[in-house]
């Protein structure tokens, strides 16, 4: 019997670039600005999130009403939910 390990999902935390460029979009998409400390703060929360659900989840939260950029940990619960 063989036993077949199903890879684990690239995270936030190994996709700086891409975390950055999903952030950037989604705080543009809110009228915020994506400064450093953000980006970092966001990334820190996020970091063992998959960045393909990230990457989603920023698509999906950019199309919400909201005005405002979304707190980071409602930004992971989708991530995850999407991700995992």
């Amino acid at each position: 019997m063989s036993t077949t390990l199903i890879p684990y999902p690239a995270l936030v935390k190994d996709e700086p670039k891409r975390f950055a460029d999903a952030f950037t979009a989604l705080a543009a998409s809110k009228n915020t600005p994506a400064d450093e400390l953000k980006i970092r703060a966001y990334a820190k929360v996020l970091s063992d999130s998959p960045i393909a659900g990230t990457e989603q989840a920023a698509q999906r939260l950019m199309a919400t009403p909201s005005p405002y950029l979304p707190p980071a940990g409602e930004w992971r619960s989708l991530a995850d939910t999407i991700g995992l």
